[in-house]
């Protein structure tokens, strides 16, 4: 049980930190991905 919620904690703080961006600043966006290239995603 505490492996699984140590791999829930270190997801957790991945995706926390994926997206201080979009958290933090107004009108954050991820930049240079595949999805805001693409013309038919808008």
């Amino acid at each position: 049980m505490a492996i699984f919620l140590l791999t829930l904690g270190v997801f957790a703080l991945f995706f926390a930190l994926m997206s201080v961006r979009l958290l933090f600043i107004k009108n954050g966006e991820f930049r240079g991905t595949c999805a805001t290239q693409s013309p038919f995603i808008a």
